[in-house]
């Protein structure tokens, strides 16, 4: 492994190296990750395997030749050699120790782990959507993590889907309702029998907000993850517990805001001839806020793929696995009301008469509903525990 990627091999004799590696080829990958995996772990890993409707049938055939007993077809090969090569983190050589709390992912580049002796003291490991490979003769552990919420040495699991999107507003309107018609005399100088000026239009209720907005996302699964400890440490007093947990949903998008209710439309003018004229119309009352809109649909849980645990017989007791169902996502949040438009500004009177009213007010819209959750759970990834 040494020449192979150029590790420095005293640094491997005093401690461990951590290095991102090229990995050249298929064969590289699968000897890397799984090569020192027998038949019943390949079985066991394609008999769990669950289908990703984001990965491709290559991709598929990949999977199963590297972690599992599935032979390669020449569409498969052909996708291998244009994958490759992939940038690998390998941590290699003597002992390795774990005493901080280290989360590796989103989809980070394959993690493997290939030492003589690991050890936890006070720390743990979480890969979220990325594939990791521990090997080691001697597990050791001192103490596990002090940090609330992490009851685990090692997890594996998915990322939760995307937040769907805000909703769009309600749009807006770029005119006011209708004015009143201005009043006018039936003779030059003379407003007598003349009407007052027309009453403005009552505003529109404001257009509503985007209903549904967009769904969240499905959630991605926990990929493959194979852990061997051909031994565990005398002074180990505590258990190996592994937590796993595939790809929650996503939450549906908020619904989009109301749109502001349409203006009132302005009085009309009083007549204004000569020496008389009449009233002025009174302005069109604001129109209503628009309703905000219904939040998106939530996305669903995914199941999450295998993962195989080798272990020594005689410890079998301390080793422990915490799996939990990856929950569908909530709807998303209620759009909020829009805002009530402006009253219709009264129109002017005529000589010796009065200016209309103002119109009437309005109040926001409602809000929208919240949007329905996602249909489906997923299941965690399968663990099997194989004798060392």
């Amino acid at each position: 492994m040494a020449a192979a990627f150029g590790l420095d091999q005293a640094q491997m004799a005093d401690g461990a190296v951590r290095q991102r590696v090229q990995v050249t080829s298929i064969d590289q990958f699968r000897d890397l990750f799984s090569g020192h995996v027998g038949a019943e772990q390949r079985d066991a890993f394609s008999a769990g395997a669950v289908r990703d409707p984001e990965l491709t049938d290559a991709m598929h055939t990949l999977m199963h030749h590297v972690y599992g007993n599935g032979e390669l077809d020449a569409a498969a090969s052909e996708h291998a050699n244009a994958l490759f090569p992939v940038s690998v983190d390998l941590i290699a050589g003597k002992t390795h120790k774990i005493d901080t709390d280290e989360h590796v992912g989103p989809a980070s580049a394959p993690v493997v782990i290939d030492v003589d002796e690991l050890v936890f003291d006070g720390g743990s490991l979480t890969v979220e959507t990325t594939v990791l490979t521990i090997k080691t003769r001697t597990l050791k552990i001192t103490k596990g993590s002090s940090k609330p919420g992490i009851n685990y040495l090692v997890g594996v699991t998915g990322s939760r889907g995307a937040l769907g999107q805000h909703g769009q507003p309600g749009g807006p309107y770029n005119e006011p309702a209708q004015a009143g018609s201005d009043s006018s005399g039936n003779s030059p100088g003379i407003c007598t029998g003349a009407p007052n000026g027309g009453d403005g239009k009552a505003g529109a209720k404001g257009q509503i907000g985007e209903s549904p907005s967009e769904p969240g996302g499905n959630g991605r699964p926990n990929l493959p993850a194979s852990l061997t400890f051909s031994s565990l440490d005398p002074s180990t007093q505590m258990p190996f517990v592994l937590m796993t947990q595939s790809g929650a949903g996503g939450k549906g998008g908020t619904g989009g805001t109301g749109g502001k209710g349409q203006e009132g439309g302005r009085g009309g003018n009083g007549c204004d001839t000569g020496c008389e004229g009449t009233n002025g119309g009174v302005g069109g009352a604001a129109g209503e806020g628009g309703d905000g809109g219904k939040g998106g649909p939530g996305g669903n849980g995914v199941a999450g793929q295998p993962i195989e645990i080798t272990r020594p017989r005689s410890d079998k007791s301390q080793f422990q696995v915490v799996a939990y169902s990856a929950p569908a996502g909530e709807g998303g949040d209620r759009g909020e009301p829009g805002p009530p438009g402006s009253p219709g500004k009264g129109g002017k009177g005529g000589k010796h008469r009065v200016n209309g009213a103002d119109g009437g007010g309005a109040t926001q819209g409602s809000a929208g509903g919240i949007g329905i959750p996602g249909s489906q759970t997923g299941a965690a990834g399968i663990v099997t525990f194989h004798d060392a």
